[in-house]
């Protein structure tokens, strides 16, 4: 092409491109030329002169029949082709047979479509805007700045941007839609469309993109799955903002897939292996009803690091001030309502399989921060301030784990909803005969902070709760040297809501909440933590169902129970090898410590031993300060048979029984219920107790009463407002202990 006319070939016959057979030379007009390539056989390729910088059509170009290159890549700019004069439906460049390629074209202003293709499409350096209708429509798949030879990974053939914008408007529209295959796109901005900004029907490939201002989802494959790839050293913009629908989401219904009762497949996934940021859009940020998620990771199966060394952020999405659209099963663009809206949650990241994520913030968004129907794999994480849970797991597991020296930050809080939950209830499994078996556990094998959520901090009512632990059934030993503070959880002041069974976001009633207890952490099994601080969480501090097993805990001003086992067995050991640690129990409304779920020895079901292999301060709790029903109590031992100290610090149990306290259990119905009518005191047990260099003083109640043995070596029983000591089988052994009148 080497003129900027829009005249026909002269003569089509000929083989030449020629508008002008009277002058000297060959006059090509970009019209001519396509009429010259659809003449001959064979792939063709139309480059341009350097002269030529704009092209205007007067009406319509004719379409293209087989398969051709139009190049101006040779140019220093981009050939523009203007389509405000080419008439009504006019698009700028159509294809009805073959393949299209274009390179270093600026397609503008045309009424219909700047791309209209029924095969492939490859598109480099390229600009498509202000078009009537789509920018690039396909019935193939679109490549855009992408090798369509090696379309299995995406390949980058060039790293100038191009732009697909401010398309659509008449009939239907938007950026890129590729209605029966798959679109690969790197370097490239897709915006302000008045439709979607990326649809296919197959898959979806990206790297180094801006998506955003689409009057539509930002990216969605209606059958496939969504891959992001990052660059060598993932130093790329990756955006997805302010889109009028989700930023990124595959399928056609954003609500997340219904647990049954099959195993089920996935589909649809959506692995981001960089890192992104997806924000201000009018649904879920990322979302997968039936596929798996991952995002910074390989993919969301696997116990994968980081690929990137960068944040991804996922925050402010369900944008309530942006309408809200996705593309049909016939990529027909829908409004969503509002209803419809606030039932599918709109959250940050939502996943119908299992989703793994590294180094991300998920905040603000108006529905959960992180959900997933089954396994949840994180690590460096801060998921903070969003309408919902922070994350859910509906059917199975949670797993959070650290870095190589555990130096990482991971927050959950304020979240209208649990911090970390497994299932879709959140009351406690109940007691009963059953096994002591797991389902839907939550394991953090480093510190965290889980404060000011609307439910519970960490709830897994079915499963097994592990915080600075490789598990919860027996392997001891912290894994972080930091603290993990659960507190201020129940937040009063916060609407709690939870992804139900259905997969919809549902909120819990304040009287459901008050039952349920929405304390700092329960578990339905067992439960393990160390170097744990739990502190003014609405609800009991701790509660399992089964056996506890701690190490330097706070448990501290909780509205229940400081640390209570419903069924099963309670240990706190030393997590210094010199017992230089604080172990404190201390003002909460409820017993400091107790198993089963009565306070009461004569009639109680539940309760088993309770271990302190190491000094504790319980104290200023509501009901009795230690309280086992059925079991043995040691403390600063290791059991009653093995008699010796361990710690050369001295244990407090003391002013129990503070009548300005409400009292709270966690009945044998996992529900926490007040005590109308209860004995308080320091120390009851069923069994026998041992404690070395123990002080038992001023509870309101009996200061130490035990239904079988004692033995006791080191310290006081005084000042309290019933008896001392009371002993129903022998005392074995008092030494060196003042026993006040």
């Amino acid at each position: 092409v080497n003129v900027t006319g829009d005249e026909s070939d002269a003569d089509l016959t000929d083989g030449v491109c020629d508008v002008d057979l009277s002058s000297d030379g060959n006059q090509c007009t970009l019209r001519a030329a396509i009429q010259e390539a659809n003449k001959r056989e064979g792939e063709d390729t139309i480059t341009f002169e350097s002269s030529v910088s704009a092209i205007s059509p007067q009406k319509s170009l004719p379409d293209i029949t087989e398969t051709v290159t139009i190049d101006a890549s040779s140019n220093s700019s981009s050939v523009e082709l203007n389509g405000s004069n080419a008439g009504k439906d006019a698009d700028g460049l159509s294809i009805t047979k073959g393949d299209l390629t274009v390179k270093n074209l600026t397609m503008s202003g045309f009424s219909g479509n700047g791309v209209k293709s029924d095969g492939d499409v490859t598109l480099e350096s390229v600009m498509i805007t202000g078009n009537g209708r789509y920018g690039v429509l396909a019935d193939g798949a679109v490549y855009i700045n992408s090798d369509p030879s090696n379309s299995t990974v995406l390949s980058p053939t060039s790293t100038t941007t191009s732009v697909i914008s401010a398309n659509g408007g008449i009939d239907d529209g938007g950026g890129v839609w590729s209605s029966s295959g798959s679109v690969n796109a790197a370097y490239v901005e897709i915006k302000d469309n008045k439709g979607a900004g990326v649809a296919a029907k197959k898959n979806i490939a990206l790297e180094a993109f801006t998506i955003s201002g689409n009057k539509g989802p930002g990216v969605q494959s209606l059958l496939g799955g969504i891959s992001v790839y990052g660059t060598a050293d993932h130093s790329e913009d990756n955006e997805v903002t302010e889109n009028h629908g989700p930023g990124i989401m595959t399928g056609t219904d954003m609500e997340l897939k219904q647990i049954g009762n099959g195993k089920g497949k996935t589909k649809g996934s959506i692995t981001i292996q960089t890192d992104v940021t997806v924000s201000k859009n009018g649904g879920w940020g990322v979302i997968a009803p039936e596929g798996d998620v991952a995002v910074n990771r390989v993919d969301a199966t696997g116990d994968w690091g980081a690929v990137g060394s960068s944040t991804s952020v996922i925050s402010d999405n369900g944008n309530t001030s942006l309408e809200c659209y996705t593309l049909n099963d016939k990529g027909k663009l829908v409004r969503i309502s509002s209803a419809a809206l606030e039932s599918a949650g709109a959250g940050g990241i939502g996943a119908g399989g299992n989703m793994a994520v590294a180094l991300l913030e998920v905040t603000g968004n108006n529905g959960p921060g992180i959900v997933a129907k089954n396994n949840v794999n994180l690590k460096q994480i801060m998921v903070n301030n969003n309408r919902g849970p922070g994350i859910q797991s509906r059917k199975s597991s949670i797993t959070i784990n650290g870095t190589s020296d555990n130096s990482e930050e991971n927050q959950v809080m304020e979240n209208q909803g649990p911090g970390i939950m497994s299932g879709t209830n959140m009351a406690l499994k109940p007691v009963g005969s059953s096994k002591n078996t797991a389902k839907g556990s939550v394991t953090i094998t480093t510190d965290i902070t889980v404060s000011s959520n609307g439910g519970w901090g960490i709830i897994a009512p079915e499963g097994d709760v592990a915080v600075n632990r490789t598990d919860a059934r027996g392997t001891t030993g912290k894994i972080s040297s930091s603290t993990s503070i659960i507190t201020g959880n129940g937040d009063k002041t916060r609407k709690c809501y939870v992804v139900g069974e259905d997969g919809r976001l549902k909120q819990i009633s304040s009287k459901s909440l008050e039952s349920a207890g929405a304390g700092g952490i329960g578990a339905g099994a067992n439960m393990a933590g160390e170097l744990l601080e739990i502190t003014e969480n609405n609800g009991p501090g701790i509660a399992a169902k089964y056996d506890i097993d701690l190490a330097q805990i706070k448990a501290n001003n909780n509205r229940g129970p400081g640390i209570q086992s419903l069924q099963g067995t309670i240990g706190v050991n030393s997590g210094t090898s010199d017992y230089n640690e604080e172990n404190h129990v201390m003002g909460n409304q409820g017993p400091g410590v107790m198993t089963g779920t009565e306070m009461n020895l004569s009639t109680a079901k539940f309760g088993k031993n309770i271990y302190f292999r190491t000094h504790v301060e319980v104290s200023g709790n509501a009901g009795c300060g230690i309280f086992s029903p059925l079991g043995d109590v040691i403390i600063n031992g290791y059991d009653y048979e093995t008699q010796g100290r361990l710690s050369p610090y001295t244990s407090y149990v003391k002013e129990n029984g503070d009548t300005s306290l409400s009292c709270y259990v966690v009945n044998k119905k996992g529900y926490l219920s007040r005590l109308k009518k209860y004995s308080a005191g320091g120390i009851a047990c069923g069994e026998n107790m041992a404690g070395y260099d123990l002080e038992v003083t001023d509870n309101s109640g009996t200061g130490i009463k035990v239904l079988n043995d004692l033995y006791m070596d080191t310290g006081k029983v005084c000042g309290n407002s019933e008896a001392n000591l009371s002993v129903t089988g022998d005392i074995v052994s008092i030494t060196d202990v003042e026993v006040c009148e």
